[in-house]
């Protein structure tokens, strides 16, 4: 992919395009490396990894336009706002910051649901992402303060019901595509729904509740293949989450099938890269890295790997340490 395309970027709903590129700006400022901003980049702004890069390029191009004395090299504004606002940063320029939208009629949306569900005593859904995510907010805050051990596992409930709901609305919505497009809205949205159900799921386990742990990470895994299923990075810590809980739970028979399908999937990562010379990154890495988590769980559970996984292993790892100046 190019990097220098006019397409838009979009960010996640509680950002905007100027935090992106101060976050750009201050992490180069204070000698970040790549992995820890792009993954700031791919959850906290809920870009592609593409876009990840892509955000870079922008941001360097705008600062180098800035060095040049004609203001003719100013970028534009709307083809490309990233560029834009990193121009003017560069030149101590004043960037208007876009209001943020006033979050009240979100929370008490949010509120009068969770209101409505203890009153029903019975699980409420909403297709409305925002106050799916408001609830999931309001659930992880309140939780550990509940009155009872009934009230917080009722809260947490509901929280990964509305998300659940949530997602299965976006998902239907995608119609005969496998997966939301990388950097439409669905797909911000897609990554803040699972965001949020990792954190309910987190709950769930700090209890000791195994179920509902295993039912957060069924959610989770359904958010990111569902609308995120052509990253395999992040399909790929999806499933090693569920197949690490359920093999705790015991049921190495249900690992040991979860195990087989992310081998048999993410092998094309391996046959993708092996005739190249170039050192995988990010995506791809992560996604080889993922790959031998499988392969070693597997391992784990029948004691030894086929002769077949354990070539494929050996590919995996080759590729991994291939130098950097390959």
């Amino acid at each position: 992919m190019e990097l220098n395309d006019d397409r838009p970027l979009r960010v996640a709903r509680r950002e905007t395009l100027v935090s992106l590129v101060d976050y750009v700006l201050e992490s180069d400022r204070a000698g970040r490396r790549w992995p820890e901003v792009r993954d700031v980049l791919v959850e906290r702004f809920a870009l592609s990894y593409d876009d990840a890069r892509l955000a870079l390029d922008r941001v360097a191009g705008g600062r180098a336009r800035a060095r040049t004395p004609s203001p003719a090299n100013e970028p534009n504004r709307a083809k490309d706002p990233v560029a834009w606002i990193a121009y003017q940063r560069a030149r101590n320029r004043t960037v208007e910051v876009p209001a943020p939208p006033d979050p009240r009629h979100i929370e008490q949306t949010a509120n009068a649901l969770i209101a409505k569900a203890f009153e029903a005593g019975r699980m409420i859904g909403t297709d409305d992402v925002e106050v799916a995510l408001m609830v999931a907010r309001i659930a992880a805050v309140r939780a550990p303060d509940a009155p009872t051990e009934a009230d917080a596992k009722n809260l947490l409930l509901l929280a990964a019901t509305v998300l659940s709901v949530a997602a299965e609305a976006l998902i239907d919505k995608r119609g005969p595509q496998r997966c939301a497009a990388e950097g439409s809205q669905a797909w911000v949205d897609g990554i803040a729904l699972a965001a949020a159900s990792r954190q309910i799921t987190r709950q769930f386990a700090a209890r000791g509740w195994r179920d509902l742990e295993l039912r957060g990470l069924s959610l989770c895994g359904r958010v990111v293949t569902g609308l995120l299923g052509q990253c395999r990075a992040r399909v790929g810590a999806a499933m090693l989450d569920q197949i690490r809980a359920v093999r705790a739970a015991g049921n190495e028979a249900e690992a040991t099938s979860m195990c087989e399908a992310v081998i048999s999937d993410f092998a094309l990562v391996v046959d993708m890269w092996e005739p190249m010379t170039e050192v995988p990154f990010d995506e791809h890495r992560i996604a080889l890295e993922h790959l031998l988590a499988a392969l070693d769980e597997l391992a784990g559970m029948r004691g030894a790997l086929t002769s077949s996984s354990a070539t494929l292993r050996n590919r995996c790892a080759t590729l991994l340490a291939r130098p950097l100046d390959a």
